[in-house]
């Protein structure tokens, strides 16, 4: 893949699909999480990620705050050059494996997860198997559900 590629394959990666998930977290990151939010709406990535960093801080244990975290790297990838696109990849990848890791039931992480192994590269841990692996629990998950 070529250097000038990357950030159009990140942006691909991290377009989310989300609708507006719950606020999980009510301490001290909930204010913090809530203007990150507003600031990754308004497409001010660079800010959201600043903001969001310090939600993840005071709150380290909501998953949402790192999946949104992690949205916030990846869109301020597109912008970057493309060095600072790989750090930021990099750091987009560890941000949605610990949103799963704290929360298993949150399917946005996961399906954001998926996405990110299906299209990243291998050097930046991309993977179609484990993207399979993910989409295939997701679909049996969803196979089982209730109505």
């Amino acid at each position: 893949m070529s250097r000038a590629a990357l950030p159009l394959v990140l942006a691909a990666l991290l377009a989310p699909s989300a609708a507006a998930e719950p606020l999980t977290g009510t301490g001290k990151g909930s204010l913090a999480f809530a203007q990150g939010r507003a600031r990754y709406e308004a497409g001010d990535f660079e800010l959201a990620v600043t903001i969001l960093e310090q939600a993840v801080a005071l709150e380290p244990g909501v998953s949402d705050y790192h999946l949104w975290l992690a949205r916030s790297y990846g869109r301020s990838a597109e912008q970057s050059n493309w060095l600072r696109a790989m750090r930021l990849a990099r750091r987009t990848l560890r941000e949605f494996q610990i949103a799963v890791a704290l929360n298993p039931g949150n399917r946005p992480a996961w399906s954001d997860l998926a996405e990110y192994y299906r299209r990243a590269p291998g050097i930046l841990g991309g993977s179609a198997k484990k993207a399979g692996e993910i989409e295939a629990r997701l679909a049996a998950s969803t196979a089982t559900a209730p109505p």
